[in-house]
């Protein structure tokens, strides 16, 4: 794609699966890089992730649709204590959207991050400017899982959102994109 647009370079962001697809691109292509922005993400797998999620995920393999029972789930899990608490219509919001969605999909998706290769040894071959944004309230990937990654690639760049959890692109919006203007700006001189 970027060879069809012209463009050389990039700046890739990559929020949760969308991270750990951008770990692969990154140690992939270098080249093609002029930093990357990690949310919510992790390089390693862990084991004990199909044994917390993975019997939630194959309840829906064969359902036409996310349930209820999954969808308040996920809420509860992805969303930070302080998010279910003062904002709870976000929950709600999402829950109700991921109700529309295929379960048999989300099914298909879950595996594809269950039994991701385990890169937490190959990043520090990753020489790339690097942010990473982590709420500090993270179910999913708890920070202790974060912090040793932002110490093993050669330029990285932890940001610890506050009262947030697993999306933190939606719990703490201006957090997240005011992180991501002052790395544009120390990429382009600003």
């Amino acid at each position: 794609l970027m060879d069809d647009l012209g463009i050389e370079k990039c700046v890739l962001t990559g929020m949760s699966l969308g991270g750990f697809m951008g770990f692969r691109f990154a140690l992939r292509y270098p080249d093609r890089l002029a930093g990357l922005v990690f949310i919510s993400t992790q390089a390693k797998s862990d084991p004990d992730e199909h044994e917390r999620f993975g019997g939630w995920f194959d309840k829906l393999r064969h359902e036409k649709f996310v349930t209820k029972e999954f969808a308040d789930w996920c809420a509860d899990v992805c969303f930070g204590a302080t998010t279910k608490k003062l904002y709870p219509a976000i929950g709600i919001h999402w829950r109700d959207r991921w109700m529309t969605m295929s379960g048999e999909s989300v099914y298909w998706e879950s595996q594809t991050w269950l039994r991701r290769e385990n890169l937490e040894k190959k990043i520090e071959a990753i020489k790339t400017p690097t942010l990473v944004i982590h709420g500090d309230e993270d179910i999913p990937i708890p920070l202790d899982r974060v912090r040793p990654m932002t110490t093993t690639m050669l330029d990285a760049k932890l940001v610890i959102v506050e009262g947030c959890g697993h999306t933190a692109n939606v719990e703490a919006p201006r957090e997240t994109n005011e992180a991501i203007r002052d790395f544009m700006q120390r990429l382009h001189g600003g």
